[in-house]
């Protein structure tokens, strides 16, 4: 059985082939494995992973999740948000990352956020564009649209 390190460790071995890029970002990511949260997330510097999450991943999906979090790191994600609201804002970002996953080839996680015509835009320009269209769900369904947006960590 693979520790956790060398799975880590074959992720980022198997970027370099797929995105040189987004393996150059890895090496310089802290991994930390955390069972207190359901995926996995970033707070701007780590990059912490729920191990039996990550274990039931295949060697693809590591990749893309591997990926995923060291651009939300790259892009300044977190400190880019600002006062803006959490849910929208990580919901815009996972549209722009997972995006640029895909651009290079990386195939997404089953159940990703994307938006092939949002994805090649700035995280601001799509979080406007998701706030626009959430208020006017919200003038038209009431306050339960709100609820299913928080699939990011």
């Amino acid at each position: 059985m693979s520790t956790w390190d060398d799975t880590i460790s074959g992720a980022r071995l198997r970027l370099r082939r797929k995105a040189p890029m987004f393996s150059m970002l890895a090496l310089h990511a802290t991994m930390i494995p955390d069972e207190h949260i359901e995926t996995a997330c970033t707070n701007g510097q780590d990059i912490r992973i729920n191990p039996d999450f990550w274990s039931g991943l295949t060697h693809g999906e590591r990749d893309f999740l591997l990926a995923h979090e060291v651009l939300h790191l790259a892009l300044l994600h977190v400190s880019r948000r600002r006062m803006r609201d959490t849910i929208l804002w990580n919901r815009a970002a996972d549209i722009v990352v997972n995006g640029m996953c895909e651009a290079v080839g990386l195939k997404p996680i089953v159940g990703s956020v994307r938006d092939r015509k949002l994805g090649t835009l700035r995280v601001e320009e799509v979080y406007e564009l998701l706030e626009k269209a959430s208020a006017s769900r919200r003038r038209k369904f009431g306050a339960a649209l709100g609820q299913g947006l928080s699939d990011l960590g």
